[in-house]
């Protein structure tokens, strides 16, 4: 309950403004959070301020909107880009999908998943065979979740490159 995944949406609205051929991908726990994330992100691009002392995402990078036919809720573009943004839950389909920016969302549902091993083995699984072909060369990856167990995703992760930079926040 740190407002991570707001933090990540308004980031990725950042990257696409400051770059609108940036490529996007969040892979949440199931189609409906990665949409609802993919939504907010695209939404807040189109948000126009109700009184002039809001600030919103037009009245930073005035000349990006949504491509007009492209706008559907978990894949659409900007612009003149091909692709932006993806929203797909874990296992999903990324087939034929690149990005600049990989960002995993809440992967795991709950604490029955949390310690199930078989689960825990089908997201590293699904992270080093499906997610990471996707990320273009150069491109990032963030990892936002609930560390419920030391083997989990980011415990894996961890486990097997040391090239990250961790922000841990203790649960409220």
């Amino acid at each position: 309950r740190h407002g991570k995944s707001l933090t990540l949406q308004l980031f990725a609205m950042w990257c696409i403004g400051r770059n609108e051929k940036t490529g996007i991908m969040t892979i949440s726990y199931n189609d409906r959070l990665s949409k609802k994330f993919s939504k907010a992100v695209r939404d807040g691009i189109e948000a126009t301020a109700e009184e002039d002392y809001i600030s919103v995402f037009n009245n930073v990078f005035k000349d990006i909107s949504i491509k007009k036919g492209d706008g559907a809720a978990q894949m659409w573009s900007v612009n003149d880009s091909h692709f932006t943004y993806l929203g797909s839950g874990m296992n999903g389909t990324i087939t034929g999908i690149g990005c600049n920016i990989g960002i995993i969302d809440d992967p795991v549902k709950n604490a029955d998943e949390a310690y199930n091993e078989r689960v825990l083995e089908e997201h590293y699984d699904f992270y080093l065979n499906t997610f990471l072909s996707r990320i273009e060369e150069g491109g990032y990856q963030i990892i936002n979740m609930t560390r419920w167990a030391s083997d989990d995703l980011c415990g894996k992760i961890l486990e097997s490159e040391s090239d990250w930079f961790v922000l841990s926040l203790a649960a409220q």
